[in-house]
């Protein structure tokens, strides 16, 4: 199962400053505001004192557990709830996808009659 999640408008993240913060284990409040692609998107952070900012081109990623596949600098990550939903509902899809095969009875037609063309 993938474990990707869309990034749309509105959708909360948590946003992981390079910059000096007040409690860098923590991560910063933000929200989607655009989306240039499904890796980076535009955001509203709101810092550890309330002081909101915007935050463009950041790297989405799935994770704190992927960080080191990025370059320093910003990023962002998806909540574990949000990470825990998109699993449950993968989970529901896949198994909503699974039809049981049926048999349909045939129906048995006559033989056709045979027709000779002279010519």
């Amino acid at each position: 199962m993938s474990k990707f999640i869309v990034p749309t408008i509105g959708r909360k993240v948590w946003f992981w400053s390079c910059l000096p913060v007040i409690d860098s284990a923590q991560p910063e409040d933000a929200t989607i505001c655009y989306v240039h692609n499904d890796c980076t998107v535009n955001l509203r952070v709101t810092d550890h004192n309330g002081d909101s900012r915007p935050e463009h081109y950041v790297h989405l990623i799935l994770s704190n557990a992927e960080k080191q596949s990025l370059a320093q600098g910003a990023y962002a990550t998806w909540m574990p709830y949000r990470i825990g939903q998109a699993e449950k509902y993968a989970e529901e899809k896949t198994a909503a996808d699974v039809i049981p095969l049926q048999i349909l009875p045939t129906l048995s037609l006559p033989p056709l009659p045979s027709v000779l063309i002279d010519d």
